[in-house]
């Protein structure tokens, strides 16, 4: 994501909150966080609200308003998406998938406020 332009940065940082935002609301996601400990549901419910605000605050935002922000936080926000694909691979392990959104959604707060 490091060498493309803010536009398509956006673009691609969107459809990676969408597909996570459909992980986290698919049927295997609800099997395993029901399983999980009080605290990772919290986590997850928290996850899921975060990464729903990121999608309005980026379908919203005018390219002009994040282009800095972007391409300031872009070889961090490649690797926080690296990291996210990686762990949403396998749902089996929910403290490494919250981990990963987690910290995709801490480098995604440096470009758009989540709440």
């Amino acid at each position: 994501m490091a060498t493309l332009p803010p536009g398509q940065q956006r673009d691609e940082l969107l459809a990676q909150l969408r597909a996570t935002r459909d992980t986290l609301m698919s049927a295997e996601w609800l099997t395993r966080i029901r399983r999980a400990p009080p605290e990772q549901r919290t986590a997850a419910a928290d996850a899921q609200f975060k990464v729903h605000i990121a999608i309005l605050d980026f379908e919203t935002a005018e390219l002009d308003d994040i282009r800095d922000d972007l391409i300031a936080n872009s070889a961090e926000l490649s690797r926080a998406t690296g990291g996210l694909k990686d762990a949403l691979t396998s749902l089996n392990r929910v403290a490494a998938v919250l981990k990963a959104v987690s910290g995709f959604l801490d480098v995604v707060a440096k470009v758009v406020k989540l709440v």
